[in-house]
């Protein structure tokens, strides 16, 4: 008598993971693409193909969603382990000296759609320039882990490149949930009762549009919008410092981030489609709080998230120091009242259905202006693969719906201004102009006439 098969390895989707597995089958069924990440570690010279191709096949052995398949099963999805498989590595040679075509591989790769069912979720391209030097390109979707993962990315295949052995570190590839604190159903109610009164006072909601209705209207019928523009501004390390200092001085202000979201609101807000704020009486976003740094742990490739929704005026937008300190008090009031314990705790026990995908549709469509994430100190690392690291940057993928994708953060002193955009949604003129404000708001505290 044959004994059964045992059951293969694998790790089941966290509730984040889910909720980004639905936003991308919503994107994906209105032919928006998928929601995808792309980290650049440009290196200074040519690296050692068969150096690198190790590391990458040893970032696979240590990581096995890398090269797993996403099962629907009756515990729900699951990257199912291939324990034989290696994690490939491409490469890319790149005979122009213009940079440009570079940029467009980038963006051609940052709109490419995965099949998470007969590919591996995460690709490596070691791009070959003609200027001598390499860059190591990693793509990954949402459903796989946020932009947060980024800088844990860089650090984990430096340590195996220097380690030259397959060493995990246990919290980094332990599929066992993240322990969340618990809210009563008592709790739950009085904190459901507050967002909602909170929503009434401020007399419902609209999001700030770059893009036009028109827009909306030619992106549900599944035009193509082409590969994805990217652009990336630095301050010197100067303005950085000054900057940091700025925000620093202001009391109760807990992070760069928030300094750095109320320039990109009032960029957005000067930036909007003529046809937006008509009937506007309050602004909402949704404003991300990753677990990881706040003293959970668990594995790179997953997503670890709790979401805070804050509402701003058009009339708050004025007074950059004004804005700065409401979103604070924002922020503090709703973590005082639980509202981020309770969105963790609905992450991790979310579930796929109608309403779900329902639900979120209609948050894509009307009441999300942008994609947008700050990243604080990306890494520290100098090198990779016995090179310098000349420079590192990372873009998430914009869908027609928002048209541009912003990402800030910081390396070796600088903080950098990453942003994606549509040819068809937004002319190149006005996303230079935008960026631009972006970073005179961030220094001078102040931009031009909103």
């Amino acid at each position: 008598m044959s004994m059964p098969s045992p059951p293969p390895l694998q790790q089941v989707l966290s509730g984040s993971d889910r909720t980004m597995l639905t936003y991308t089958r919503v994107a994906r069924k209105n032919h928006w693409g998928s929601f995808g990440h792309v980290l650049q570690i440009e290196l200074e010279g040519r690296a050692d193909v068969t150096r690198v191709r190790e590391l990458v096949a040893r970032m696979g052995r240590v990581h096995p969603v890398l090269t797993s398949r996403l099962v629907d099963q009756r515990g729900g999805p699951a990257w199912v382990f291939r324990p034989d498989a290696v994690c490939p590595l491409a490469v890319v040679p790149i005979a122009e000296p213009c940079d440009e075509h570079r940029q467009e591989f980038i963006g051609r790769l940052l709109r490419s759609t995965v099949d998470f069912a007969q590919q591996d979720p995460v690709s490596f391209h070691l791009l070959q320039l003609a200027n001598g030097r390499d860059v190591l390109v990693v793509q990954h979707d949402h459903v796989v882990s946020g932009a947060m993962a980024f800088g844990l990315i860089v650090d984990e295949l430096y340590r195996l490149d220097e380690a030259g052995e397959d060493r995990p570190v246990p919290w980094m590839n332990d599929p066992a949930p993240i322990p969340l604190p618990r809210t009563t159903l008592r709790d739950r109610w009085r904190i459901i009762q507050s967002v909602w009164r909170n929503y009434r006072k401020h007399g419902g909601s609209s999001a700030v549009r770059l893009t036009s209705p028109q827009n909306d209207r030619r992106c549900r019928s599944g035009v193509d919008w082409g590969v994805a523009r990217t652009h990336c501004r630095k301050l010197s390390i100067e303005e950085t410092a000054a900057w940091r200092s700025m925000w620093s001085r202001a009391a109760g202000l807990p992070s760069a981030s928030i300094s750095l979201f109320a320039s990109v609101l009032r960029a957005a807000w000067k930036h909007r489609a003529p046809d937006c704020g008509k009937r506007q009486r309050s602004l909402i976003t949704i404003f991300g709080l990753d677990l990881r740094p706040r003293g959970s742990k668990g594995p790179i490739f997953e997503n670890s998230l709790s979401v805070l929704p804050m509402i701003v005026a058009p009339e708050d937008l004025e007074n950059r120091a004004g804005l700065m300190t409401l979103l604070v008090r924002q922020l503090r009031e709703q973590i005082k009242r639980g509202v981020d314990r309770l969105g963790a705790e609905l992450m991790t026990n979310y579930r796929e259905n109608w309403r779900a995908r329902w639900g979120l549709r209609t948050q894509i469509q009307h009441r999300r202006m942008f994609w947008y994430g700050y990243l604080n100190e990306l890494t520290k690392i100098e090198s990779l693969c016995g090179l310098r690291v000349r420079d590192i940057s990372v873009h998430i993928e914009p869908w027609p719906i928002h048209g541009i994708s912003i990402l800030g953060y910081e390396y070796r002193g600088q903080m950098c201004f990453s942003v994606a955009s549509l040819p068809g949604a937004i002319d190149d003129d006005r996303v230079q102009s935008f960026i631009d404000d972006t970073l005179h708001d961030l220094l001078s505290g102040s931009s031009a006439a909103l």
